[in-house]
């Protein structure tokens, strides 16, 4: 049973102290200088918080698609396979778009 929570430990103990207080950004744009799928999650769930719904699309346009794809999944239990591979489909077709504008300078993280 231990070694099913080895992951949270290694989580805890060496992820989060990197995270928090060596690098302040996501560590996929630090290390590559690339941005990853998730880049402005964060930024664009504060936004919702906030009322500012078409700013969080302008941080991130996953903001929408991660709750309804959770909803659909779990209300629809015999089409999880489905649903699990729309939505791989479509943060692979977001991200695409994503890349696109930021390599044009477009979109600013």
């Amino acid at each position: 049973m231990r070694n099913s929570y080895a992951w949270i430990e290694i989580l805890i103990v060496i992820w989060l102290p990197i995270r928090y207080f060596l690098i302040k950004v996501c560590p996929i744009y630090y290390f590559t200088g690339i941005i990853c799928p998730c880049c402005g999650l964060t930024r664009a769930f504060l936004a919702v918080i906030r009322g500012q719904f078409r700013l969080a699309f302008h941080y991130n346009q996953l903001i929408y698609a991660i709750p309804l794809f959770a909803i659909l999944y779990f209300v629809f239990p015999l089409y999880r396979k489905e649903i699990s591979i729309s939505f791989l489909l479509a943060v692979i077709i977001i991200y695409i778009i994503r890349l696109y504008l930021w390599f044009h300078g477009q979109l600013v993280i």
